[in-house]
């Protein structure tokens, strides 16, 4: 599904002569005396917009082995077939992610590229976007919340996690699976 996924050297660097950047009026629509802090929520918005029709909050679990519990894992993923627009999105928010082509199908008519924000990172983009979201804002909490209740980000130690943040993350998970 990623066969294009590179280290290293950005991967769609031939894409940015291609792509062509929103006009300056387009994106901008604030007269020349605005702030700068208030044209970057501006565009922050505009990302809060995309997302909130385009976005997906995952929390995904999966079983690894050897491993007495699953594995769960925060992602944001935004999915578009306009590579402009997605580089738009991640250049604005400027949090560290994954940009990869989809690899066509034969039902695809376009290229479509997918951008993921895993982690702390995910937690990092939600924090941006949260104050402007409206459909998403729900699973985002929710999100949030199974970061912070579910004790994510912090290393397991010699005796592992209680049993308690094992409870909690499997509550978040079916929480999200519910607001889909």
């Amino acid at each position: 599904m990623y066969s294009n996924l590179k280290t290293g050297a950005d991967p769609f660097q031939h894409l940015d002569n291609n792509a062509t950047e929103p006009k300056q009026e387009a994106t901008s629509g604030t007269p020349k005396g605005d702030s700068p802090e208030r044209e970057r929520m501006l565009q922050i918005a505009w990302c809060a917009g995309m997302f909130d029709g385009d976005g997906c909050v995952i929390i995904s679990k999966q079983r690894q082995p050897g491993r007495k519990n699953f594995s769960y894992r925060l992602t944001l993923s935004l999915v578009q077939n306009c590579y402009a627009t997605v580089n738009h999105f991640r250049t604005v928010l400027g949090v560290p992610h994954c940009l990869v082509e989809i690899r066509r199908k034969i039902q695809h008519n376009r290229q479509i590229y997918d951008l993921r924000f895993d982690g702390l990172h995910s937690v990092a983009a939600l924090r941006l976007l949260m104050p402007f979201l409206i459909r998403k804002s729900v699973e985002a909490q929710a999100a949030l919340d199974f970061w912070v209740a579910g004790s994510m980000g912090v290393l397991p130690g010699r005796n592992g996690l209680s049993a308690e943040v094992w409870v909690t993350r499997e509550k978040y998970y079916k929480k999200l699976r519910k607001l889909k």
